[in-house]
């Protein structure tokens, strides 16, 4: 039920701004949380099967960057 009104939420979000990526900027510990990438997603990374675009890791070492500063290594992540 949570992930459904989680679910709900986000997407109601991003509709608010047509045209426009919409990224969700996963912070956990477990592994269980990863496993709602592939149900509400069609693609994210890490993902199994090859690395993201350029563009997208870009954006995603700026959120990472934004949230972490100097403790954020990019050749890590």
């Amino acid at each position: 039920m949570l992930a459904r009104l989680w679910v709900k939420a986000a997407f109601a979000e991003a509709d608010r701004v047509p045209d426009t990526p919409f990224y969700w900027f996963l912070i956990c510990s477990g592994y269980k949380t990863w496993r709602y990438l592939p149900v509400f997603f069609r693609t994210y990374w890490p993902h199994p099967d090859g690395d993201a675009p350029a563009f997208d890791r870009q954006v995603l070492d700026a959120f990472a960057r934004a949230k972490f500063g100097d403790q954020y290594d990019c050749e890590v992540a």
